[in-house]
């Protein structure tokens, strides 16, 4: 380190300087790990990016800077990766709103439940469209370009969350998106949003359905991502008609069924017997204990 601190030093303090990055120190390097056995297509790997360290400084004075911002930039319907937010927030509201839908037998009111996924989210980010958010969002342009230019001399991309939440929040102040209330006093929840992953909820009427769909198309034609449309489902409340299903299913194409079994690897649903709920998770936490041996 000793050998190596002071070239890292002045490197990282001529960046912020002169807003110069060589594209040749911005070399990076991408590991595929397999999700499965036998991996055939590139969707069935992970990548992980192994960069030069001395841009993972850079990166990481970013991060740090941004860590104090994240509450005022960042949706409040997205869960985890920011201080005081957890992952098991976003899954007991999930687990709260489909008990909510699928107890819906005899009122008036016919609801469902969208579950999504970003096909290769973190791989289809539109430079512009990051560079366009961050300025929306109110961040100096000199500290936007130097983000960018960490980005365009590289070939990765960054994740930008709430973008999508913005639009569906806009539709929503607008009326045009009204979501789901579980209880009378409780605010109404229209979507959730982790990583890759989202949760839409919506009464069953065909204006708002359309008033969704309309936000989904535009986040993805400005931001460059696309629905996994092989990991889509829909989820409706039972006193829902199954001509009402079949109908929504052929507008949306989007197959209709019981609703996501998992959500953020728990069970999207809690009964009675929590043990059984999280048996899954005790099974896998033993298999892994088992090979430290």
């Amino acid at each position: 380190m000793e050998t190596t601190q002071d070239d890292v030093y002045q490197f990282v303090t001529d960046f912020f300087t002169s807003g110069v990055l060589p594209k040749e120190l911005n070399s990076t390097l991408i590991y595929l790990i397999p999700k499965v056995p036998s991996p055939e297509h590139a969707e069935q790997f992970h990548s992980i990016s192994l960069c030069n360290t001395a841009v993972k400084v850079i990166s990481k004075i970013f991060s740090d800077r941004l860590k104090s911002m994240l509450n005022d930039v960042i949706s409040p319907y997205q869960s985890a990766f920011v201080p005081d937010r957890l992952i098991s927030d976003n899954v007991f509201l999930a687990h709260e709103i489909f008990h909510y839908i699928k107890r819906q037998k005899r009122d008036k009111k016919k609801l469902l439940g969208i579950k999504l996924d970003m096909k290769k989210a973190y791989d289809r980010m539109e430079w512009p469209f990051i560079k366009e958010s961050l300025i929306r969002m109110g961040f100096c342009v000199k500290w936007v370009e130097l983000i960018m230019k960490c980005i365009t001399s590289v070939s990765y991309s960054l994740l930008v969350n709430g973008v999508l939440s913005a639009i569906v929040a806009e539709a929503g102040q607008n009326q045009l998106v009204r979501g789901i209330w579980v209880r009378g006093r409780a605010p109404p929840i229209s979507h959730l949003l982790f990583a890759d992953e989202c949760l839409m909820f919506s009464e069953v009427q065909l204006q708002e359905i359309n008033h969704l769909q309309d936000c989904l198309e535009k986040y993805c034609k400005a931001s460059g991502q696309e629905i996994n449309l092989s990991k889509l489902t829909l989820t409706f409340s039972p006193n829902t008609p199954t001509k009402f299903k079949r109908w929504f299913s052929r507008i949306l194409k989007i197959r209709y069924g019981d609703g996501p079994s998992k959500y953020l690897g728990l069970s999207a649903e809690i009964g009675i017997s929590k043990a059984e709920v999280f048996k899954d998770i005790t099974d896998r936490t033993c298999k892994r204990v088992q090979g430290w041996k």
